[in-house]
């Protein structure tokens, strides 16, 4: 998430033929915290989430240190930030239970997730036929001026 934001922001600065900026105002270790206990206390819910203690809810991201994208970083929160990306993540934990392990998904029954995905799928369809949606963007460019 981070690297789209990231890549975005240089974009911005590009078409606006700003100079991107060279150094970052936020710490790493403060996004960090933004990301985890910050972002429990803006759900008001600090105190079942946020940070590793007994009686909590335990949902852990667990990453590889010896990744590609982490084995050089000397400081663990500048990996996180700044370099990590989903392919180095070894383990993840949703309320003290392992969901994903080494890559893989864990107790995980594809074939239920295929047919919500496919009841979803009809219905979306069903409410938003092509043909409403393709006036829809004529509408829409024909106003905003775009493809045609």
């Amino acid at each position: 998430m981070l690297q789209w934001q990231r890549a975005y922001e240089f974009d911005q600065a590009l078409q606006q033929k700003a100079v991107p900026p060279s150094h970052n105002k936020w710490r790493a270790a403060d996004a960090f915290r933004l990301a985890t206990l910050g972002g429990a206390e803006a759900l008001n819910m600090s105190h079942l989430i946020g940070t590793i203690e007994e009686g909590k809810k335990a949902d852990l991201l667990v990453f590889d240190a010896e990744s590609p994208n982490l084995a050089a970083c000397l400081d663990p929160f500048l990996g996180f930030v700044f370099h990590a990306s989903d392919a180095d993540i070894e383990l993840v934990m949703v309320n003290g239970e392992i969901v994903k392990q080494h890559g893989k998904l864990v107790n995980f029954k594809w074939s239920e997730v295929a047919k919500e995905l496919k009841e979803a799928s009809k219905g979306i369809h069903e409410r938003w036929p092509a043909e409403k949606l393709e006036r829809i963007w004529s509408d829409y460019y024909a106003k905003k001026g775009g493809p045609q």
